[in-house]
């Protein structure tokens, strides 16, 4: 339980309700490892000309607008 004390109030309280019971779980939840837990998003169809895009536009000083959607990652928001 000393692991616990490190981190919020969210986290013990997920810990209490069981959700991350495990301590290894727990450890592997708090330290992501990226080349272990995401895809290279180069995978995705078209990836290449959107990002060539991307970097045509900025180059360019033009003024450029992304959409995305609100679903419970939150990427959009950072």
């Amino acid at each position: 339980m000393q692991l616990m004390q490190r981190y919020g109030e969210l986290l013990r309280t997920l810990w209490k309700k069981e959700v991350l019971q495990m301590k290894d779980k727990l450890i592997f939840f708090l330290n992501p490892d990226y080349e272990r837990d995401f895809h290279d998003p180069f995978l995705m169809r078209d990836m290449e000309k959107a990002c060539a895009r991307i970097l045509k536009a900025t180059e360019a000083d033009e003024k450029t607008v992304i959409y995305a959607d609100y679903d419970c990652d939150g990427i959009p928001g950072r």
